[in-house]
């Protein structure tokens, strides 16, 4: 970590530089909170408003998988803070934090490595290019947090922790990763095992501190998910039933494959893997690659994700930057000794891969990311106006569980059920639909009655007929719900024009 004291003004000028490439791309690409985050902002201001961790007030379903970041945010909430616009602020100061701790980590390797002192600049460089890292860092969640918490308890955790002012950062660092996504506790090993058959040159041994990291970790981790086991009275999240309950090789083809494939593409893993192992002499590189195979490993068991640029892996690619800048070091024939006359070729080298990888990131995700906001833009529409046009009393049943819900304040039922027990423990799994988006239960409707049910709350430029909402319904479960005699001798269909928008959706005819 000395690395961090040797910084000068044109390295300065260079973060600088760096940060406003990332803050930059959000207006001009018109990047804004996602919908998932709406879902977290509702149960943190549901918190702050003195309810408890909760989505629907009175029902305790854990359908977040992001402790440390609601609770961040609820703090913000409980002093009169928008939460909307803080989650969006503290998202952006992380991502531009993780830019700049990827740059120190990069010059800790390019000493351990031989590199050219330039290549430092090549990682962070990566990340700030990438859209999917500004696309993240406005979207709202805890990713570019967790990017920055990772990469500080690797960087602590590669250190001589035999030293308190190591040891400390490191159990801290840990604890509040672990604490913002649970599956953090998979790298504790790559941290500790290195440390655990290490001996100084006197010939002592590490494993007394290695042990005290692991308990100091383990207690602090097992006080939260003993508070979380008996306030929701389950041992996994509702998330995990909502998104994990299925087959495991019905989650690895081909979500989980398709996912990490496109990590693999994008940013050149398998080659990256092969020239980083075979220089691995060092604790951090040998840490560094082995967090980003046990991630790679648990994120292609869940079956990814649906939404653009890779969210999943966003907290540990600034390691997948590192070692793919290993590749640029290898190809461009560059090292220490030879840095002044293959300058020209390293810089060649370098900008051709980056221009490869963030031109094929653009090419596949661009048009989805900018459909998603248009579908956020028209949902945080809908919500105002349902708070507006129904009862309070109200339960609205809805798949798009984010910013509808957040703004109308209403009891929801969730058609995915992230936050609905019932629908996620026992609902129907359709595994051709995205993962996230695989549950439903058309009993739990009827069973139920919510009294409106937007579905997917569509948008239309003319006013709708029931023929039409069908065509237009993506959702399997959906479309055989609304040609149900069961549903239809229930629920009547209504119209209603929002600003120049038509949209419909299903009132019960009891009303």
């Amino acid at each position: 970590m000395s690395e961090i004291k040797k910084i000068s003004r044109g390295h300065y000028a260079g973060i600088v530089g760096l940060v406003l490439i990332v803050v930059g791309q959000g207006p001009l690409f018109g990047w804004d909170v996602v919908d998932d985050a709406f879902i977290t902002f509702r149960y943190a201001a549901n918190l702050a408003d003195g309810h408890g961790l909760v989505f629907n007030i009175g029902d305790r379903v854990e359908g977040y998988s992001n402790f440390l970041w609601n609770v961040l945010l609820a703090a913000s909430g409980s002093i009169g803070c928008d939460i909307v616009l803080t989650g969006k602020l503290l998202s952006l100061i992380f991502a531009c934090l993780a830019v700049v701790l990827t740059w120190v980590c990069a010059r800790m390797v390019a000493t351990q490595r031989e590199w050219p002192p330039g290549l430092a600049w090549v990682p962070p460089l990566m990340l700030a290019l990438y859209p999917g890292w500004s696309y993240w860092a406005y979207g709202g969640l805890e990713s570019t947090m967790l990017a920055c918490l990772i990469l500080l308890f690797l960087l602590f955790g590669s250190s001589d922790i035999s030293r308190l002012k190591n040891l400390i950062p490191t159990i801290l660092f840990g604890l509040l990763a672990t604490l913002t996504r649970w599956e953090v506790v998979l790298l504790w090993p790559v941290v500790a095992l290195p440390h655990f058959f290490n001996k100084t040159p006197e010939g002592k041994s590490y494993k007394l501190r290695t042990c005290t990291l692991l308990f100091l970790l383990a207690v602090g981790f097992g006080v939260y998910f003993i508070w979380r086991a008996w306030y929701y009275g389950e041992l996994l999240p509702n998330t995990f039933y909502a998104k994990a309950n299925s087959g495991i090789w019905d989650r690895l083809i081909p979500w989980g494959l398709n996912y990490t494939g496109e990590l693999a593409i994008f940013w050149w893993v398998p080659l990256s893997m092969i020239l980083w192992f075979s220089n691995c002499r060092q604790r951090l590189s040998l840490v560094l690659g082995a967090s980003l195979l046990i991630y790679i490993g648990y994120v292609t068991w869940t079956g990814g994700d649906h939404f653009a640029w890779l969210r999943f892996y966003m907290p540990i690619l600034p390691i997948a930057a590192l070692m793919l800048t290993e590749v640029i070091h290898v190809i461009s024939g560059c090292s220490v000794k030879h840095a002044s006359r293959a300058g020209l070729h390293q810089v060649f080298v370098g900008g051709a891969v980056i221009l490869i990888c963030i031109g094929s990131a653009y090419r596949i995700d661009y048009r989805s990311a900018q459909v998603h906001h248009s579908y956020v833009r028209w949902w945080r529409q809908v919500g105002p106006w349902s708070r507006d046009a129904f009862p309070d009393q109200y339960c609205l049943a809805v798949i798009p569980a984010g910013a509808i819900p957040y703004y109308s304040r209403h009891s929801i039922l969730d058609l995915m059920g992230l936050t609905d027990y019932e629908t996620a423990h026992f609902g129907d799994t359709d595994m051709s639909e995205a993962p996230g988006h695989q549950k439903s239960s058309i009993a739990t409707v009827l069973r139920r009655k919510p009294e409106i049910i937007w579905g997917e709350a569509l948008a239309f430029s003319d006013e709708p007929s029931p023929e039409l909402l069908l065509q237009k319904t993506n959702r399997r479960m959906l479309r055989r719900l609304y040609r149900m005699p069961e549903f239809l001798a229930l629920y009547k269909f209504c119209t209603a024009k929002i600003g120049q928008t038509y949209t419909c959706y299903w009132q019960l005819k009891s009303l």
